[in-house]
């Protein structure tokens, strides 16, 4: 009984870890990108 108790705890935990990472890492390629585009345009100015 607590072994399966234990076991969801652990799984609603990891649940909510990958819900954190897949938040925080679309955040993460849309800056990285942005911070792309603008390395790009500084680029073709200095062009």
């Amino acid at each position: 009984m607590s072994n399966n108790k234990y076991s969801f705890k652990n799984r609603f935990k990891q649940q909510q870890l990958y819900h954190i990472y897949s938040k925080h890492g679309a955040y993460f390629v849309f800056l990285f990108f942005s911070f792309f585009l603008c390395y790009v345009f500084h680029l073709g100015l200095s062009l």
